[in-house]
This record gives C-alpha cells, structure tokens and sequence, in this order.
C-alpha cells in the first residue's frame, strides 16, 4: 500500500508498505508508522482515501482508526471517483433497467461483434438531429475541455481513449486522428467502461443492430455524458477543487430535468444520498476556488 504526503511544494512518496492484511486496523497501523517513522505526525491535517469499507467504516475503517492513533480529527478528502460510479450507474438503471448480471448484456453484444465492424465507417454522435439538438449549445466548449486536458498528462489510457471519444462524438478530430481501440473489460463495477462503450456503440450503431429501447437508452446516457458527465469526472480526482465542483455537480443534475426529469431525480437523488463528501467543512472553501 503506497503512503504518500503532499502539501505546499510538497510531494513525496513515504513507503510502499507490506500489509498482512487489507482489515482497516493493518492499513492504519501501517499509515500510522511510516508517519512516525518520518516525524511528521504534528503536520498531519488531512486524509485522501478510497471509499472502501475497509477505509470509511465508522469502527473498524482505516481513516477512523489513524485518527484514534494520532489522537486527533482530521480533513477528509474522499476519492470522488466512487461518486462518478454510482452516478452513471443510475443513470444507467433509468435508462436499461436494473440487472443482476455482472455484464452489460448490449457490451457484451457489442465486444462479440467488433470484429466485423468496419472502424472507417463511423457516425459521429451529433449526425443524429435528437442529439445534435440537445448538445448543440455546449458542443465547442467540451471539444475545447477536451483537447485541453488531453495535453495535461493522464495517468491511464482509458482516461485518454474517453477525452478522445468525446472529441470523436461531437464532430471534431483528436490531435493524433481518429481510431479506436477495441472493446475492453466490463462490468457494472468499471464505470468508465460506461462511458466509452456507450459512445463507441452510438458511433458505430448504424453497422450494429439496436433495439428501439436500446436505441433511446443509449441516446440519453450519450447525452448526459457531454452535458454533465466530462467536466464532473475530470474534476473528479482533483480534492483541492471538489467543494466547489461537487456543489456545482448537484446544480447541474437537478437542472438536467428540463433535459430528462427520471434521470436529473434517480441521479441527484443518488448523489444527495452520498454527501457525507461535501462536509460543513469542506463546503467553506468552496468560497476559495480558483474556477469560482
């Protein structure tokens, strides 16, 4: 388990610790000797973590347990990628039903069938007048949000394949062309592979068979994708931004119901039901953010 610390000029990985298992009372005890190990305990104000049970359980989780062992409270900065999974699974739910698979059954269709799938002969997504019409007025901008945090580093190729699709999608051409890499891993745990999947199929639905169901559904997860999902997942992993970008995210999903009323109400129900991420705290320095 890695530990690192980070701060005003600082970033430094402190050890890459051998756990004997992954319980939260191993991960804080690890935590909390390579903290006293570097002398750094009184500096110690906030922690950045995954939203495993094994980390956010109220007695036994790893952040619960750090803060007993340094005898004090600390920020939380929870990974908002979790937030980004169960929002696009309920947007998801609303549009394709519920499931108990652990595939998506359309993705699966999809994956059999790429083989034979002429990648030439693609539809950018905003051919279609529906989703032209209801994309229209945001489209330059996410093709501008794109290509400008494409030039930042992303740490992961699907990260790179999703900016690349959006650009794809609305029309335009990604700085090194146009190409697509073929269908990976899924299940309903993988919410990026939502994403990509859903764009790919749009693209390439005119050589691959949709029910009329299927057709709608993957037109409005389309669309809540350029409308809210690209800039909420980029601000995602950014902790000094989230109050403010998570304040914005429940603007932008209750909003959405002049677009689609079910899923603006399944999806900002579901991220109302997880706001234990904005604390009072954290919701303070909304007040002082850079984009505000």
């Amino acid at each position: 388990m890695p530990v690192l610390v980070s701060g005003k000029r600082v970033s430094q990985l402190l050890a890459v610790a051998k756990l004997p298992s992954r319980t939260g009372e191993a991960q804080a005890a690890s935590v909390f000797r390579v903290i006293e190990d570097w002398s750094i305990a009184d500096s110690i104000r906030a922690m950045c973590f995954d939203t495993t049970s094994s980390n956010t359980g109220r007695i036994a989780g790893a952040c619960f347990l750090l803060e007993q062992k340094l005898g004090k409270g600390l920020l939380s900065l929870a990974c908002r990628h979790h937030i980004m999974e169960l929002i696009i699974g309920t947007v998801f739910q609303v549009c394709f039903g519920a499931t108990s698979s652990p595939e998506v059954s359309l993705f699966k269709r999809f994956q059999e069938y790429w083989g034979i799938i002429d990648k030439a002969k693609y539809e950018p997504g905003i051919v279609t007048d529906e989703v032209a019409s209801l994309v229209e007025d945001i489209k330059e901008g996410a093709i501008d949000y794109a290509n400008e945090h494409l030039e930042q580093n992303q740490p992961r190729d699907d990260y790179k394949e999703f900016l690349e699709l959006v650009i794809v999608f609305l029309g335009a051409v990604p700085a090194r062309g146009v190409g697509f890499m073929s269908p990976g891993a899924m299940h309903h745990a993988r919410w990026m592979s939502k994403v990509i999947y859903s764009l790919k199929i749009w693209m390439f639905k005119a050589q691959f068979k949709l029910t009329p169901a299927e057709e709608r559904g993957l037109r409005d997860v389309c669309v809540f994708i350029m409308r809210i999902y690209l800039k909420a997942w980029i601000s995602a992993p950014q902790a000094s931004g989230a109050p403010y970008s998570d304040l914005l995210l429940l603007l932008s999903l209750i909003q959405y119901s002049s677009i689609h009323s079910a899923i603006s109400k399944s999806a900002s129900r579901k991220f109302s039901n997880h706001l234990w991420y904005l604390s009072q705290e954290l919701a303070s320095l909304a007040f002082f953010d850079r984009e505000k």
